[in-house]
């Protein structure tokens, strides 16, 4: 994350714009994350596979039982850490009722007349138009082109 700030372009201190650049530049900090959290799980994956075949070499009558045991109160442990997360912050991230780019599309859908050959460039306006042009069957007389690559 520090690598791609110190890169990126954006003034984040902009007079008029700092949130917007803000804004963007968090949409790139889940890519570390992406990384880390594979490498965390296969990491914790190994510790606990270590903790629990100490525990059931160790011997005594119920030494398959500790293993197996464990192993279900780590799988019980890492639901219920994934639970709790989306319990805590749910009405944060929940954004269902939230229409912005769903209209923005149609916006730009009711401007092409009929017959008309739409060309779109950007995230939002290519992708709020690809679905509702593939999604919900909107505007089929529409001819929608994006010149990216």
């Amino acid at each position: 994350v520090t690598v791609f700030h110190a890169l990126a372009n954006l003034p984040l201190d902009h007079p008029k714009h700092a949130e917007l650049f803000r804004a963007v530049h968090a949409r790139f900090w889940l890519q570390p994350n992406t990384l880390l959290a594979p490498v965390s799980a296969v990491g914790a994956a190994w510790t606990a596979r270590r903790a629990l075949h100490a525990l059931s070499a160790s011997g005594g009558l119920f030494a398959s039982d500790v293993r197996t045991s464990g192993e279900w109160l780590l799988a019980l442990a890492a639901t219920s850490a994934i639970a709790l997360q989306g319990a805590l912050h749910w009405e944060t991230c929940d954004r269902s009722t939230e229409w912005g780019v769903w209209e923005c599309g149609w916006a730009v859908l009711d401007s092409v007349p009929l017959g008309g050959v739409l060309m779109v460039k950007g995230d939002l306006n290519t992708n709020a138009v690809r679905y509702l042009t593939q999604c919900e069957g909107a505007r089929p007389n529409v001819a929608h082109l994006d010149p990216s690559p």
